[in-house]
């Protein structure tokens, strides 16, 4: 049994399938479409990313909204603004707990950007970009976008422009896709082809831009000088990851389709999927780990009687551990792990998989 999950796992790894069918009801960032949409124009996505790198998942909470649709980082806390929420989010880092709420009068928030206590809202109804003080709550600008922008989402302020995309329409099969430059001094716009079919999220990590594409749940590292595609990464959490933001250390993102903010690791899941769609929760402890303590797994909300494969890699891959386990009546794994002498000090990956779900934590060795 243990060979066929290991192989099971392998199947998952390799069956990331990006082609996913034009939707009449929700358009791309999962939200309520009122524009009728020809499903049979050009149904199938055809862009697909090549070598594309599966993070390690290092926290993960719940949305404060259920319909998030931007995300951005005031240097300490994230802010997350949702679909007809009027609310903008002031989010824990630690703990995804509401710290603040700001009011404000846009339905359809496609975007945030934090600079200098203030929040610049990318209204996709409107057309235009909103700028919330973050002490007093009020409005304090109002910039018109272009009447040629059709689909404006995602939104970054980076060196005096605005940075957003226009997607053309709701859905991918829309031709033309853009990101664009606005610059706030002389409103000129300058525009780019997109790299996506369906392009959100934005963000910039002091070196790179970083782009959302919501059909094949990527984000994309761009150099901005040659707009060239640096790296390529798959973004946890289903098909409308909406938002991203980066802290100075790690990327976050947001996914509608999961209502879930993803805290993403510099390391990889060496191709494994980091989180499972179902309920089941995965967690060990202690961690750090003293070497010679016992690792604690408790896994629960599992089928019961369901074998669990768990294996500890190090960060090149290499599998310092493996053994399966078998969920109890309760439908739970409860196990000391014994590592003494197995393994030195240093940081490790611990990853359970079933016959169709793969979990994985870190886990550091002192």
């Amino acid at each position: 049994m243990k060979t066929k999950i290991k192989f099971i796992a392998l199947l998952i790894i390799m069956s990331q399938q990006f082609t996913i069918k034009a939707q009449i009801s929700v358009d791309y960032m999962g939200f309520p479409n009122s524009e009728v949409i020809d499903s049979l124009e050009n149904p199938e996505v055809i862009y697909t990313p090549k070598d594309l790198i599966i993070p390690i998942v290092e926290r993960v909470f719940k949305s404060p909204t259920t319909v998030p649709a931007g995300m951005t980082f005031d240097g300490e806390y994230l802010w997350i603004g949702g679909y007809y929420e009027r609310k903008l989010f002031k989010v824990s880092t630690i703990d995804g707990s509401v710290l603040q709420t700001i009011p404000i009068t846009i339905n359809k928030v496609y975007g945030l950007s934090y600079n200098n206590n203030q929040i610049s809202v990318l209204d996709n109804d409107a057309k235009k970009i909103l700028t919330y003080s973050t002490i007093t709550s009020l409005c304090v600008d109002t910039v018109l976008l272009s009447n040629n922008i059709v689909y404006p989402t995602g939104l970054f302020e980076l060196d005096n422009k605005f940075i957003f995309n226009d997607t053309k329409g709701p859905q991918p099969s829309a031709i033309g896709d853009s990101t664009y430059f606005l610059n706030k001094s002389s409103n000129s716009l300058k525009g780019s082809a997109s790299f996506g079919t369906f392009s959100s999220g934005i963000t910039h990590d002091g070196q790179y831009l970083w782009i959302n594409d919501n059909p094949t749940q990527s984000a994309s590292k761009i150099d901005i000088i040659n707009w060239q595609v640096i790296e390529t990464i798959q973004v946890p959490g289903g098909p409308y990851p909406n938002g991203i933001a980066w802290d100075g250390f790690n990327l976050w993102v947001v996914n509608n389709a999961s209502d879930s903010i993803y805290m993403l690791g510099k390391g990889t899941a060496t191709g494994i999927n980091n989180i499972s769609n179902n309920t089941a929760t995965f967690n060990v402890f202690p961690n750090p780990l003293i070497n010679g303590q016992s690792l604690n797994v408790a896994i629960s909300s599992l089928s019961v009687d369901k074998e669990i494969l768990i294996v500890v890699v190090n960060v090149t891959g290499e599998e310092m551990f493996s053994k399966v386990y078998v969920s109890d009546l309760q439908g739970e794994v409860l196990e000391a792990i014994d590592l003494e002498g197995r393994l030195p000090a240093g940081t490790y990956f611990i990853i359970a998989s079933s016959e169709t779900k793969v979990y994985n934590k870190k886990i550091i060795i002192k």
